[in-house]
């Protein structure tokens, strides 16, 4: 009986201007794979083993034989006599929140009034919340802070301190386990001297010096995303804009900490008038195939975006200036292969 190779659902091929790999979404693994297996993967698929063989006069049996039992061994897919029984994943993309994730930003000068703040969220059902301090904060703000959103619908809040903001170490863990909607505390800017080794896995500590929003931006293997929700999103909507609101410093609404549009100020304006303004949610739905340079690298469905730093900022599409990453060569400037690519057929 005719057996074919089957990928498994989550497993999907990327083509790339000189490399293709194969994303693991339920893994969160990358696999790179040479051009060939790509074309088998995906134009070959309803042939068996000896009908592609055939198809190459069989001139590369051995090199065929190879990458399937790379496949094979690393756990991507299958031999079935009845490939009918296993559908391809449906590429598609939808949550019910109007807004997903908010960036709030403060200083000592910000006087932000987060019950309102949070009242507006449970409106558009927001579950994530970035709080970036960008000087020294005491303890007793944070944790007022946190005792508004205990009503919230926020599921998960990520802390950003810096370094010279002086809270005990035990202090950060009580907290932790005062307030479970904290996902994380990341202490910024540590001098390159002082070196820190964390007793907690959710409180993190790194020398990326933090002290404005010019940091944003930043495009690295790093911050690949290997999983089912990035995966999909990206697919139609821009992974870093879509759905996001940020409030700066001074209150001032934008779509990223980083772009200079103001769309109005929380103290006078409601989240839902700005979701209302077109100008607001276009960058939204600019995806990665839209975008130049992006649109042919193999990482691009993993990969976070920049609409605010670009090479050519006068073009919406233009590529993030901050990559690190030439699809056109497969090589990083600055920076090693990335640690995420656990393999090569």
């Amino acid at each position: 009986m005719k057996k074919v190779f089957k990928l498994f659902a989550s497993c999907l091929p990327v083509k790339g201007a000189k490399r293709f790999v194969v994303c693991d979404l339920q893994r969160s693994e990358l696999f790179i794979i040479p051009e060939g297996l790509y074309s088998i993967l995906t134009e070959c698929e309803d042939l068996s083993l000896e009908e592609i063989k055939t198809s190459f006069d069989n001139q590369y049996d051995t090199y065929i034989d190879e990458h399937f039992n790379y496949l094979i061994e690393n756990e991507l897919g299958f031999f079935t006599s009845e490939p009918e029984k296993f559908p391809k994943l449906e590429i598609k993309w939808e949550i019910p929140e109007l807004i997903s994730n908010i960036i709030i930003e403060a200083n000592s000068d910000s006087n932000h009034p987060y019950d309102l703040i949070f009242d507006q969220l449970n409106v558009v059902a927001c579950r994530f919340m970035e709080l970036r301090f960008y000087e020294v904060v005491d303890l007793e703000v944070i944790r007022s802070i946190m005792i508004l959103a205990e009503n919230s619908k926020l599921r998960n809040i990520a802390i950003y301190l810096p370094y010279n903001t002086f809270i005990p170490y035990q202090d950060l863990d009580f907290l932790l386990l005062q307030f479970q909607r904290i996902g994380s505390i990341i202490i910024h800017s540590v001098p390159t001297s002082v070196s820190i080794i964390s007793e907690n896995p959710i409180i993190y500590y790194t020398e990326d010096v933090i002290i404005n929003n010019g940091s944003c931006g930043q495009v690295s293997s790093k911050y690949f995303n290997i999983n089912m929700d990035h995966y999909m999103e990206s697919q139609f909507h821009n992974t870093c804009l879509n759905k996001k609101i940020t409030i700066d410093t001074l209150g001032n609404i934008k779509n990223c900490p980083s772009l200079p549009t103001i769309f109005g100020n929380i103290n006078r304006t409601k989240i839902l008038e700005v979701l209302s303004q077109n100008e607001f949610t276009q960058l939204w739905n600019i995806n990665k195939d839209q975008i130049e340079t992006c649109k042919d690298c193999e990482f691009r469905y993993i990969c976070t975006d920049c609409r605010a730093f670009r090479t050519e900022n006068n073009k919406i599409y233009s590529k993030p200036s901050k990559c690190l990453y030439d699809p056109y060569t497969a090589e990083w400037a600055f920076e090693k292969e990335p640690l995420l690519s656990v393999g090569t057929a």
